[in-house]
């Protein structure tokens, strides 16, 4: 046993960590309302468990860094997490709280989350592009020719690793009496 990395990001203590399954994710949740998201890394990238084969095909995996920050999930409820657990088929996991209320989420699959991850640039662009028609013209047509390239950059850095929002979604609360 060995320490690999250190992850850090929530504001406060962490009570509970879970793996996906698959090994894919951990996902952390604590006394904040926030619930964070790594990818793990393959420890081979030659045998990865990972959604698209080719994940890190342009940047190879840091062994000294194997968690990578996805992103984070704001949950419904402000009470503690107490307990993380996935599903046997890495579909689904729940939250448990101090409260007693569990809270249901699910994993996008591939196409979904590809899907979700496109809306969510093309609503940036078009809000990008709103702003830019407030501006006087000569300055919006070089901020566009901006925009183009930056949209193209960021779809191809896009592509490597989903949004927590893209990749996973609240289903429903199932709350004690």
């Amino acid at each position: 046993q060995h320490f690999m990395q250190s992850i850090v990001g929530h504001r406060a203590e962490v009570r509970a960590l879970a793996l996906s399954p698959d090994a894919s994710y951990l996902i952390s949740g604590s006394e904040d309302q926030k619930l964070r998201f790594w990818r793990v890394a393959p420890s081979d990238s030659s045998s990865s468990s990972l959604d698209s084969p080719d994940q890190f095909a342009s940047s190879p995996p840091d062994v000294s860094n194997p968690l990578v920050f996805v992103g984070e999930l704001t949950r419904s409820l402000s009470e503690r997490v107490l307990q993380l657990e996935w599903h046997n088929s890495g579909i689904f996991f729940a939250v448990a709280t101090q409260g007693k209320s569990i809270e249901i989420y699910r994993k996008r699959d591939e196409e979904e989350t590809k899907k979700t991850q496109k809306r969510r640039e093309r609503r940036a662009r078009e809000k990008k592009k709103m702003e830019l028609d407030e501006d006087d013209e000569e300055t919006e047509r070089e901020d566009k020719m901006e925009l183009s390239s930056s949209a193209s950059s960021a779809l191809v850095a896009s592509d490597q690793i989903p949004h927590a929002s893209d990749a996973f979604e609240f289903l429903f609360l199932v709350e004690s009496s």
